[in-house]
């Protein structure tokens, strides 16, 4: 579980609710709390308010959940 997902939960937010309030889609958000992408850094910080985490702290989880080896599939 993504670090981003883990602080979105603590926070009490939907998805939809972080993607609202950090004025991106649904879509974009959902690809930042996957991995499949990474947010912008001038999205950090109001993201980093949304979700109740300093940036610094949003920065560190993203580095770090990017940085997770894949699941391997065997």
């Amino acid at each position: 579980m993504s670090t981003l997902r883990l602080f979105r939960m603590a926070a009490g937010l939907t998805q939809e609710q972080v993607a609202s309030r950090v004025g991106v889609s649904l879509t974009s958000y959902w690809k930042w709390e996957t991995g499949a992408c990474m947010p912008s850094s001038r999205r950090i910080p109001r993201m980093a308010k949304v979700l109740g985490v300093t940036p610094l702290d949003l920065i560190r989880s993203i580095d770090a959940d990017a940085r997770k080896p894949e699941p391997s599939v065997n």
